[in-house]
């Protein structure tokens, strides 16, 4: 959702609420928090995830959509404001448990140097890993996930 914020030039969005009321309760809204309840402000795997998005996309500001060779994978291309940083998020927009392995992504030929950033539990700043970069194409496995493409 917070992507597709910075798509629509939203400037700014707030959660609904950062703790959960009760995740032992099936009424709407009860566990929609990022942490547990009041008393237990325990980050949830989501906490991670949107720290984690929000330290990857600091300084950046969205560039547009690129079009994806997959009706199902959005990809959305972010331009840092004070260098030549570029980041892509990447992920499959479907709630199907939808995977597509070594999804190509075509990069400027100037590119030569490539990082992936997958989110993960318990970190802030996910799990990078170089990518190989050949004739400007990467290639990605998506999942319903956003991974983080950095590229300078």
């Amino acid at each position: 959702a917070y992507l597709q914020l910075a798509a629509a030039a939203v400037d700014r969005a707030q959660m609904f609420m950062s703790r959960d009321v009760d995740p032992n309760d099936k009424t709407w809204f009860s566990t929609c928090g990022l942490m547990g309840p009041k008393g237990d402000f325990t980050p949830k795997k989501s906490w991670y995830y949107v720290y984690t998005m929000k330290n990857v996309l600091k300084n950046t500001r969205y560039a547009g959509e690129i079009k994806s060779s997959n009706a199902n994978v959005s990809i959305y291309k972010f331009k840092d404001i004070s260098s030549t940083k570029t980041v892509y998020a990447v992920w499959a927009r479907t709630s199907q448990n939808l995977k597509v392995g070594a999804f190509p992504i075509e990069l400027s030929s100037a590119v030569k140097n490539a990082r992936v950033i997958n989110l993960e539990n318990s970190s802030i700043s996910g799990d990078e890993k170089a990518l190989t970069v050949s004739n400007g194409l990467v290639r990605l496995d998506v999942t319903e996930k956003p991974l983080f493409l950095l590229t300078e």
